[in-house]
């Protein structure tokens, strides 16, 4: 500042630089702000697109697994082996510990719910014929439910609508 004839005068010289730096900066964090939002989206979509494959995964398994025991309960006289290899034909155990791995609690705690109720099957499709048809049919109807609820708590983990419900034809 300078002083004339009483009055204060300022050198404006250095605002521009002043300026152009803070413009400079303001730019560098917006570009890293937006860089590292896009990164973070990125990010949450590959992880939403790996558990949806390894849901996909896990219900096909337990499928393969619900299939083969189905063949088995239904022959007259079931072998415990049989049952077995029925239950891990799908590759069950596999499938199941990426769920665990990567699911919210949530779908963990219902996948392990009808990992138990197919295995509960298993045992029941290998059983003696008294055993089997008191028990066999109810566990088979929980076990439905389990797994119904098991792809809603998916489809809601991925941000997927909820499936539509079949309207039953009143005619």
């Amino acid at each position: 500042m300078a002083q004339q004839a009483g009055l204060y005068t300022f050198d404006v010289n250095w605002i521009t630089p002043i300026v152009a730096l803070v413009g400079t900066f303001l730019g560098a964090v917006i570009t890293w702000w937006t860089e590292r939002r896009r990164w973070r989206r990125e990010q949450d979509a590959k992880r939403i697109e790996l558990r949806r494959v390894v849901y996909g995964d896990y219900l096909a398994a337990l499928h393969t697994a619900s299939e083969g025991l189905r063949d088995v309960s239904e022959t007259a006289d079931p072998e415990p082996a049989k049952a077995r290899a029925a239950f891990r034909a799908g590759n069950i155990y596999a499938a199941r510990e990426q769920v665990g791995l990567l699911a919210p609690a949530k779908v963990v705690e219902v996948a392990k719910l009808a990992f138990r109720q197919l295995r509960e099957l298993r045992d029941l499709a290998a059983a003696d014929a008294p055993r089997k048809t008191r028990h066999y049919d109810a566990v088979l109807v929980e076990y439905g439910v389990t797994l119904e609820r098991l792809r809603e708590c998916m489809r809601e983990d991925l941000g997927i609508r909820p499936a539509a419900r079949k309207l039953e034809a009143s005619t």
